[in-house]
């Protein structure tokens, strides 16, 4: 009899493992809340295709474009907290989402789990090589002499890129003539056709065209210059513009109540791939800055103080959620 009831316990021992599979034992969902061929698309596919092989499951692109990040943003805050829907986003444009819009369905910090920063960018202005301005100076000129008779692309109604167009217009005292768009990729396609004289685009969308001539860079919006782009000056070493400062952070996150052991092995594998050698060689060829690979704990205390920051910048520039 005990040696019955031995043996069944030892089988029950032995049957608990297939049944308590170690995370993850299946394909990720990896929401970007942008179009194809934007910088968080870019950044995001980079980092996925490295992070695969260190979980050894595919992660599966699931792009979410629409409301400046806000569609994709919110099905992540939606989704299952099981770790098998994560997310790459320009948390920049995610934590400005209050101050542009009135009526959103999520809470941008709260509703998210932050698992790392990845990296951080400049947006560069650039201009149709058409265009008779080859400097933020002569652009301030020109827009001066043409109230609103210059075009100006962003990648979309109440995105950072719109908050550096505003920005511009507050502290040059001009006008340009907006014109919002689904993502860094079709307003960047646009300025390259002429349809828009300028643009405030993601440096790694930006970069091959400027490359080729087919776009001049005018001005890296970040304090520092883009070591890819070092003839191009900062924004804010136009006389007038000293207060020009803003880029964009990506991060990576998971849903709401997502167990503490799911975010600290996705922590650990970002951590084995932002610390890679050939990862941060990835990310300067396309044009960004060094990966960050901060603690949970960091990301949030960052999240929550480049929020502050960009309420701080809406607010001067005049932009009112709509």
């Amino acid at each position: 009899m005990l040696r019955r009831a031995f043996a069944g316990l030892l089988l029950c021992l032995i049957a608990v493992p297939s049944f308590a599979q170690p995370y993850p034992a299946k394909p990720i969902r990896l929401v970007i809340p942008w179009p194809a061929g934007g910088p968080s698309d870019i950044i995001g596919r980079a980092f996925a295709e490295r992070l695969a092989k260190v979980l050894g499951q595919p992660l599966v692109i699931d792009n979410r474009g629409g409301a400046s990040g806000a569609i994709g943003a919110e099905a992540l805050a939606r989704a299952a907290p099981d770790g098998y829907t994560l997310m790459v986003q320009s948390m920049t444009n995610q934590v400005m989402l209050p101050a542009t819009m009135k009526e959103l369905a999520f809470d941008p910090i709260a509703d998210h789990q932050p698992i790392t920063q990845i990296v951080a960018s400049p947006m560069v202005i650039v201009a149709h090589p058409s265009l008779p301005a080859a400097s933020m100076a002569e652009l301030v000129a020109l827009a001066r002499a043409n109230p609103g008779g210059v075009t100006m692309a962003s990648f979309g109604q109440g995105s950072a890129s719109h908050l550096a167009i505003e920005l511009l217009m507050s502290l040059a005292a001009i006008k340009v003539n907006h014109v919002p768009y689904k993502g860094g990729a079709p307003a960047t396609a646009d300025a390259v056709a002429g349809h828009v004289r300028t643009a405030v685009v993601g440096l790694p969308v930006a970069l091959p065209f400027i490359k080729q001539g087919r776009l001049r860079a005018l001005g890296i919006t970040t304090a520092a210059r883009a070591p890819q782009l070092p003839d191009t000056p900062a924004v804010r070493e136009t006389p007038g513009l000293e207060a020009y400062d803003i880029g964009l952070m990506y991060g990576f996150a998971a849903p709401p109540r997502t167990p503490a052991p799911i975010v600290e092995r996705l922590h650990a594998a970002a951590l084995e791939v932002l610390r890679s050698p050939e990862f941060a060689q990835k990310l300067y060829d396309l044009g960004l800055g060094a990966p960050i690979g901060n603690s949970v704990a960091e990301m949030a205390a960052a999240t929550r103080n480049e929020a502050a920051m960009l309420a701080r910048l809406a607010k001067a520039a005049g932009i009112e959620p709509e």
